[in-house]
C-alpha cells in the first residue's frame, strides 16, 4: 500500500480549476493524505465545442435533429452557453473534431485536381504563403477554446468523418498509389474532396501540418484571448498550461488511419491471412477507409515526417498519435474463439507504426511520440452472454487499455503515456441498450470514466475525450456524416482466373441507399433511434451522459478514489472518494444497467467502503433517470412532416411503432426507465 500526499491549492471559482503553483506556500494550501488514485478532471475531456456545430450542411439545408423536446425547433445554444455547461461539468480540454469542416484538411487547403497539388519541392514558406489557405472557421473554433480556458488538443493531418458518397472507393496498386474505382462526390457549397489523400500527405503533409501549427502556436496572434484565463504563452505548448490543468496539450497526428476494410468476395473464413485475401478483395489494407487511402507504411512515414517537422521547429510542443480505432472495423475485436482477423494484421499495423517511430527517433535524436492515442466505443458485452467490464473482456475499455499497454511495453515504449482521444457507448442498430444518447449509454459512459480513473496510473492514461460535447455530427439527414457506413453496389466477377485481389470486384458505382441523406437503414444507426452523440443537445439541454459528467463524476473530482467490491454481482463498477475534511465523508458510484432499485444496497454501505458506522439516514441518493426530465415527457403536437420527433436521445416515428426498449409508452407519454447509475453522497462516519 502506497501513501501519497498532495497539495491542493488556489481553487478558482471563475473557471472551476485548481492551480498548482511551482513554489508551494504552505499557509495557502491544505495537505491531503489519501490512498488510491487521485481523480483528475483530465479524464473528462470532450470532443468538439464550445462553438456549436454549423447549422447548414453545405447545401443550404438546415440540420435535422439534435434539439430536445424542451427546446424550440430552431433554438441553438451559443458558445457562451456551451462553455458555461462545460465548466460546470469540469471539462478541462477540448479536441475539435467532426465540427463540419474547421480543421478538415480539405477545407483548410483546397485541392480539386491533381494539377492543384503543390510540388514536393515547394519550400515551407511557399506552402505557408499559398493563398488557398482558409482560416475563417478554424480561427473561430480556436478562439472559442482559448477565451474560455479549455486546453487545446488539436487533431491534425486528417479529414473529418464523411458519408460513403464523399469517401469514394479505392484500392492501392502495386506501387501503393490509390486507384479510385468509385469517385468521391463533393457536397455543394462545402469543402471539395481531394483527388486522393495518401500521396499528398506523403509529398507535402509535413509542410501543411507545420503551417497549421505555426499559426496556432503564435502567442502574438492569440495571446489576447488568453488574458481572461489563468494562462498566457504559446497556446499549443504544455508549459503554457502547466499548473492549471493536467489535460493533454499539443498536437495529435492522424485519425483512425488503421481501418481494415473487407469487401466480401466470398463467404469463407477471414481469420487467416489467406482466407482474408480470398474473401475480402485482396490483402489487408488494400481498400480505403474513411480517413486514409494508402498503405500502412505510407501512413507511418507520414506520421514521422510531420512529427519531425513540428518538433524541429517547436520543441516545446508535444506530439502524439496515431488515434487508432479499436473496434470491429479495425480488426481488433476477437471472434468468439478469441482470434483476430487476417492473422492479427491489425496488431502488425500497430507494431510497424511503433517500430517506424522508434527508428526515426533514433535517427534524428528527436522524440517523435509523446503519447499513444486510441479510440474505444464499447458496451461491456463479452464474447459470451454475460456482462463484464473488466480487463479480462477484450471488448471493454479496460480490456482495450490492457492490450494497448501490453503492445507498447513489448515494443520498448513502457514509459509512454496513453490518451483515449475518443470514447463513448457502442453504436447499435435501432439504438439498442447501449446507444450513446440514452440512459444506458450514460451508464456505459460512467463505466468508462470510472474504469479510466481506477486504472489511470497502472495503464499510464493521461487524458480521455468523450465523443461528443454537443450534437451536430451523425444526425439523421446530415449529408456530411450520416449514415455512418454505406457501401456501393458491387459484384464479384465470375471469372475464376481473376487474381485474389481488387480485380475480382466490379462496381456499379451506385450505392445501396442514398448515402448522403437516406434513412440510414444501411448505417450503424437508423433514423428510428439515431441522435447525435453529444453530451448536450444542440440547444444546450443535457442528455443522461451530461448528467454523469456534472452531477455524478463531479463528486469525485480532486478526491482520492478507490474501487469497492459490491454485494450485487451484476454491478459493473463501484468507486468511493475520500473527502478527507473534518468529517470522513465519501461518495460512492455504482453503475449497473439492470439496477432498478437501490434499496438493497443500503444495508451494505459499511461493507462496501472502508468506513465503519455510516449514518444511513444522512445518505443522499442521486439517480440519473430522476435528474433528466422527471417521470415522463409529453410528445409535442407539432410533429414535423418527416414523421419523427426527438425525445431524450431517441428519434421515434410519429405512429410510435418504432420505439426501442429504452423508452416505454404509458398513458400517451414517452417514459424513460430508471437509470443504471446511482450515486450515494454525504456518507459520513463522524468526527475524525
Amino acid at each position: 500500500m502506497i501513501i501519497r500526499c498532495k497539495y491542493i491549492c488556489k481553487y478558482t471559482a471563475g473557471n472551476r480549476r485548481w492551480s498548482y503553483p511551482p513554489t508551494l506556500v504552505l499557509n495557502s494550501c491544505r495537505l491531503v493524505y489519501g490512498l488510491g488514485t487521485y481523480m483528475d478532471p483530465a479524464v473528462l475531456g470532450v470532443n468538439n465545442g464550445p462553438i456549436p456545430y454549423r447549422r447548414d450542411l453545405g447545401e443550404l439545408n438546415m440540420l435535422v435533429g439534435g434539439i430536445s423536446p424542451a427546446g424550440g425547433t430552431h433554438s441553438m445554444a451559443n458558445t457562451g452557453d456551451i462553455a458555461s455547461i462545460y465548466k460546470a461539468m469540469n471539462v478541462p480540454g477540448v479536441r475539435p473534431n467532426d465540427l463540419g469542416g474547421p480543421f478538415d484538411l480539405r477545407c483548410l487547403f483546397q485541392i480539386e485536381t491533381t494539377d492543384d497539388i503543390p510540388s514536393p519541392d515547394s519550400t515551407f514558406e511557399e506552402i505557408r504563403d499559398d493563398p488557398r489557405w482558409n482560416w475563417t472557421s478554424s480561427d473561430e473554433v480556436f478562439v472559442s477554446m482559448l477565451e474560455n480556458g479549455f486546453a487545446p488538443y488539436l487533431n491534425l493531418a486528417s479529414r473529418e468523418w464523411v458519408s460513403g458518397l464523399q469517401q469514394g472507393w479505392a484500392h492501392v496498386d502495386k506501387d501503393g498509389i490509390p486507384q479510385y474505382v468509385v469517385n468521391p462526390e463533393s457536397l455543394k457549397y462545402f469543402c471539395v474532396n481531394w483527388p486522393y489523400i495518401s500521396p499528398i500527405m506523403e509529398s507535402i503533409g509535413d509542410k501543411l501540418v507545420l503551417t497549421i501549427v505555426e499559426r496556432y502556436n503564435n502567442v502574438t496572434m492569440w495571446g489576447r484571448y488568453l488574458k481572461g484565463t489563468a494562462v498566457y504563452g504559446p497556446p499549443l505548448e504544455w508549459e503554457t498550461w502547466a499548473g492549471v490543468t493536467n489535460a493533454t496539450v499539443g498536437i495529435e497526428l492522424q485519425n483512425e488511419y488503421n481501418g481494415l476494410t473487407c469487401l466480401k468476395t466470398g463467404n469463407g473464413d477471414t481469420t487467416s491471412l489467406e482466407g482474408w485475401k480470398e474473401n475480402c478483395g485482396g490483402s489487408p489494407y488494400t481498400w480505403n477507409w474513411k480517413y486514409w487511402d494508402g498503405t500502412p507504411e505510407a501512413a507511418h512515414r507520414s506520421y514521422v515526417s510531420q512529427a519531425l517537422a513540428i518538433k524541429s521547429r517547436f520543441p516545446g510542443i508535444r506530439v502524439g498519435g496515431p488515434a487508432i480505432g479499436t473496434g470491429p472495423s479495425f480488426g481488433l475485436t476477437p471472434s468468439s474463439n478469441g482470434v483476430l482477423p487476417a492473422d492479427g494484421a491489425a496488431l502488425d499495423w500497430i507494431r510497424s507504426f511503433l517500430r517506424t517511430v522508434k527508428d526515426s527517433t533514433r535517427q534524428h535524436g528527436v522524440q517523435m511520440l509523446d503519447w499513444f492515442s486510441w479510440h474505444a466505443y464499447t458496451s461491456c458485452q463479452t464474447l459470451t452472454e454475460s456482462v463484464d467490464c473488466s480487463r479480462e473482456n477484450p471488448t471493454s475499455i479496460l480490456g482495450i487499455a490492457a492490450r494497448m499497454r501490453s503492445l507498447l511495453d513489448a515494443e520498448g515504449f513502457g514509459g509512454l503515456p496513453m490518451v483515449i482521444s475518443e470514447h463513448n457507448a457502442k453504436f447499435k442498430v435501432n439504438g439498442g441498450n447501449t446507444y450513446p444518447g440514452n440512459t444506458m449509454g450514460a451508464a456505459v459512459t460512467a463505466v468508462h470514466i470510472a474504469g479510466i480513473v481506477l486504472s489511470k496510473d497502472e495503464f499510464k492514461i493521461d487524458s480521455a475525450y468523450i465523443v461528443n460535447g454537443i450534437d451536430g455530427p451523425f444526425l439523421p439527414y446530415n449529408k456530411n456524416s450520416f449514415p455512418l457506413s454505406c457501401t456501393p453496389e458491387y459484384v464479384v466477377q465470375a471469372s475464376e482466373n481473376a487474381p485474389m485481389g481488387p480485380e475480382r470486384i466490379a462496381f456499379s458505382g451506385k450505392y445501396i441507399d442514398d448515402c448522403s441523406h437516406g434513412s440510414g437503414s444501411n448505417g450503424a444507426m437508423s433514423i428510428n433511434s439515431a441522435n447525435g452523440m453529444g453530451l448536450l443537445y444542440s440547444n444546450g439541454d443535457k442528455k443522461p451522459s451530461a448528467v454523469v459528467f456534472e452531477d455524478v463524476m463531479s463528486q469525485f473530482v480532486f478526491k482520492d478514489v478507490n474501487p469497492v467490491p459490491t454485494p450485487l454481482p451484476a454491478s459493473v463498477v463501484g468507486m468511493y472518494a475520500d473527502d478527507s475534511d473534518v468529517k470522513k465523508c465519501i461518495s460512492l458510484l455504482l453503475v449497473n444497467a439492470d439496477l432498478l432499485n437501490y434499496s438493497p444496497i443500503l444495508p451494505h454501505l459499511s461493507q462496501m467502503s472502508p468506513m465503519p458506522n455510516i449514518d444511513e439516514s444522512k445518505v443522499q441518493v442521486l439517480q440519473v433517470g430522476q435528474t433528466i426530465r422527471g417521470s415522463g415527457i409529453i410528445l409535442p403536437n407539432n410533429i414535423s412532416s418527416l414523421g419523427t420527433v426527438q425525445v431524450e436521445g431517441q428519434i421515434v416515428k410519429k405512429d410510435l411503432q418504432s420505439t426501442t426498449g429504452m423508452i416505454m409508452l404509458q398513458d400517451g407519454r414517452i417514459r424513460l426507465p430508471p437509470a443504471g447509475i446511482v450515486v450515494f453522497s454525504s456518507m459520513c462516519s463522524g468526527q475524525k
